[in-house]
């Protein structure tokens, strides 16, 4: 078991560490925004501050949770790293399986239902959108979307890739908190659940033999890269 851990470590983790250093920063920086205050500062400041720009941009950076965006990742996985794919899969699908079991245990009310019993606070929701009043905790678009783009990791080339990944789990959590889904408590527990679902997918996948040996090969461009090679020799 510690064997595998010392793999995961040297082998994903170290490899990656500016996105780990960054969402470690992330994170203490949303828990200072939310803890040290009696209120949801983050979003009270958004509600305050919509333009229609942003409305815009954060409709379409939550969309990367939903149907569309897992296309696309999936995708360009399929099409650079099978193994990646196939990890991604599984823990997007079990981040949600996971988030929906505590979102109907819990069934707390999200920030519309909350803040139409505080008159002193006037709503501005983004329009288009349609609000739901409860399962707010926590945040199934962010627990998935952090679960699913862990994996582009391991097809990142430089530290530039790898902030990029994390800016977008991250803008996904915004975005959340933006359109008056979710309060900064939902996306801040949503986006541990989701790392921590996607490495104990990518521990456990590390047991198994056929799983280490699809993990050397790339996806469908390596495969038509390799037969080009061929027929040139």
């Amino acid at each position: 078991m510690k064997e595998k851990f010392k793999y995961l470590y040297k082998t994903f983790i170290i490899p990656n560490n500016y996105y780990f250093i960054g969402f470690i920063l992330y994170i203490i920086s949303l828990s200072f925004m939310y803890f040290l205050n009696n209120k949801d500062i983050l979003l009270e400041f958004f509600n305050n501050h919509r333009t229609h720009f942003f409305n815009i941009f954060f409709i379409a950076a939550s969309k990367i949770a939903e149907e569309e965006g897992i296309i696309i990742v999936f995708i360009i996985l399929i099409f650079f790293r099978f193994s990646a794919f196939i990890l991604s899969a599984l823990s997007i699908s079990l981040a949600t399986i996971i988030t929906n079991i505590i979102k109907t245990i819990t069934d707390f009310p999200r920030p519309l239902e909350v803040y139409s019993k505080i008159h002193d606070l006037t709503i501005n929701l983004v329009p288009g959108v349609e609000v739901h009043r409860f399962m707010s905790f926590p945040s199934g678009h962010t627990a998935a979307t952090f679960a699913m783009l862990l994996f582009l990791l391991k097809i990142s080339k430089n530290n530039y890739h790898r902030i990029s990944i994390l800016f977008l789990s991250i803008l996904v959590a915004i975005s959340r908190v933006y359109l008056f889904q979710h309060f900064t408590r939902d996306v801040l527990v949503a986006s541990i659940i989701g790392i921590l679902i996607a490495l104990l997918i990518m521990y456990l996948f590390l047991h198994f033999r056929w799983y280490l040996e699809l993990d050397k090969k790339n996806g469908i461009i390596g495969i038509l890269i390799d037969n080009k090679k061929d027929k040139t020799i």
